[in-house]
């Protein structure tokens, strides 16, 4: 009897299992921290003014920022579930966390094959998607905020070429605006010198020859300036994309383990 009791009181789980799920989760934690942050700082940095016309008009769209926020949200709280969890040795968290994890990896691997096996759709449909947001451009402050940062950072313009941007009503060169008729956004421009933007840099670039808008704006479309940067850095990608669902298939591992301890030592009780 008094051996059954020592034994009940040595069992343990294992404390290399236990803090190494805690560290993990913390990582996660940071991580989502990270993706939420940008995403209240997207939906921070954009114009108040035209949010609120935009809501005032009543024509309220899905905002992809909140995506951001969303999946930060999400990855916040299941670190968090999953780190309390290990340090308290509670299953029923440590269960929310595995299922959650679970359900995670059979979504990337969902996605990943269907991106794999349809991706002229994909690609069309992402296509789409820009063309339908240059065409909102002037009237939804959600696109415009993304395509603005992404022509600024791939230093593009349009969708395969400059031209692209006669769909928008504002930029038509047979369209009813004055100021901006025949031109492109500020975003397809060159870099100013000491951080001062010319919102108007582009007025007219659509009048002028290839040559002549070369000094002005960039040429290049959005779409092989995206191709080339998924080319370019696409070690890095893989690298990343490979050692976030490792640390995913490492964390549910943990989870299985330690729900796995806590059971066997409550069985011998």
């Amino acid at each position: 009897m008094a051996n059954q009791q020592r034994n009940r009181n040595t069992a343990k789980v294992s404390m290399c299992v236990k803090y190494t799920m805690v560290f993990m989760n913390i990582v996660f934690f940071f991580l989502g921290g990270a993706i939420l942050g940008f995403g209240i700082w997207g939906v921070y940095s954009k114009d108040i003014s035209a949010i609120t016309s935009v809501i005032e008009s009543g024509s309220i769209s899905v905002d992809p920022l909140w995506v951001f926020i969303t999946i930060g949200c999400i990855v916040v709280v299941l670190s968090s579930v999953g780190c309390i969890g290990a340090l308290r040795e509670n299953t029923t968290l440590l269960n929310v966390f595995r299922y959650s994890m679970i359900l995670i990896l059979l979504l990337e691997v969902a996605a990943g094959v269907l991106g794999y096996f349809y991706q002229e759709e994909v690609i069309g449909s992402i296509e789409n998607f820009v063309n339908r947001s240059m065409i909102d451009y002037q009237d939804d402050p959600d696109t415009q905020f993304i395509i603005d940062t992404i022509q600024d950072y791939l230093q593009c313009c349009g969708i395969n070429e400059p031209k692209d941007w006669e769909v928008n009503k504002y930029y038509d060169c047979n369209g009813i605006a004055i100021v901006t008729k025949c031109g492109v956004p500020f975003s397809c421009c060159h870099d100013e010198e000491e951080g001062v933007v010319n919102y108007q840099c582009g007025n007219g670039a659509l009048s002028l020859s290839t040559a002549e808008q070369s000094q002005i704006i960039n040429t290049k479309g959005c779409k092989e300036a995206v191709i080339t940067w998924l080319t370019s850095n696409l070690i890095f990608i893989s690298i990343v994309v490979g050692s976030m669902v490792l640390l995913e298939i490492v964390a549910l591992q943990l989870s299985v383990s330690l729900i796995g301890d806590i059971k066997w030592i409550k069985a011998r009780w």
